[in-house]
């Protein structure tokens, strides 16, 4: 059965050049021959504020990056919503 797979990489360096980055890549390459529809977030190259204060986690927008991933992992996962709200 055909996946849709996430694969979050989550290291901060946004070079592509870390051990983390290969295994990733890996891991995608290895999904892709097995005939899954992977998609990618590089945490290290979205653009988003970092939260400074719990107000800014409560009240603040959530930046267009991460409705992006969020919309990702829905679509990864099968949810439309409830997951993030």
């Amino acid at each position: 059965m055909k996946r849709h797979i996430i694969i979050l990489q989550g290291h901060p360096d946004p070079k592509g050049d870390r051990f983390c980055h290969a295994l990733a890549n890996a891991y995608a390459k290895g999904a892709k021959e097995a005939g899954h529809e992977v998609e990618t977030i590089p945490v290290g190259k979205l653009d988003f504020p970092v939260l400074r204060t719990k107000e800014d986690f409560e009240t603040g927008a959530v930046p267009p990056s991460i409705q992006q991933s969020q919309e990702a992992i829905r679509k990864g996962i099968g949810i439309s919503k409830g997951l993030f709200d």
